[in-house]
């Protein structure tokens, strides 16, 4: 039910976001290629990082098939495609070398922008962006959305799973080094 209601919620704020204040001024290559803000350039891309811990999850706890593509809107959709997802009732998962591996993977990268981010970037200027971009704005409204469902999924899954608040490389870590079947 509270799923629900934020995913309500986020699609009613950005659609009337974005027909009040439709404004974009971030080039999108350049969010690809490392040249506008150092904060904007590691959104963007962690926000391809960041569904693949709920992807990893769904294949660990068995989903298949038309769950799993419903799972992979995730990278182009974020919270909107993955919060309707989710469900509330405990799940055994379990973590194979592959998953393990592909989360490592993902766990490094997602370290790599967090560094690139605090190093090079500007709060002042990310916040200037917040502010008159829209999809800067609505990124980082979805990434705090993903956030918080990451907390959630984590929270039922895993016995340490404080270590998800570290946002995008906590649920990531966890599933790196957890091992065989899971449930709390």
């Amino acid at each position: 039910m509270t799923r629900t209601f934020v995913w309500i919620l986020l699609v009613i704020y950005s659609v009337t976001h974005l027909l009040t204040n439709g404004h974009f001024s971030v080039d999108i290559v350049g969010l690809f290629t490392f040249t506008e803000e150092p904060y904007a350039v590691a959104l963007f891309n962690l926000m391809g990082v960041f569904p693949l811990f709920f992807l990893l999850q769904a294949i660990a706890s068995g989903q298949k098939g038309k769950t799993i593509g419903l799972h992979a809107l995730g990278f182009a959709f974020g919270a909107f495609a993955l919060l309707p997802l989710t469900r509330d009732r405990h799940e055994r998962m379990r973590i194979t070398p592959v998953i393990r591996s592909i989360a490592a993977v993902a766990t490094l990268v997602a370290g790599g922008l967090l560094f690139y981010a605090f190093r090079f970037g500007s709060w002042a200027n990310f916040r200037t962006l917040f502010l008159s971009d829209s999809l800067i704005h609505i990124m980082t409204i979805d990434f705090i959305a993903l956030y918080w469902l990451s907390l959630g999924n984590t929270y039922r899954l895993f016995r340490f799973w404080p270590f998800a608040c570290l946002p995008v490389i906590g649920p990531l870590a966890l599933l790196t080094f957890s091992k065989g079947d899971i449930s709390k």
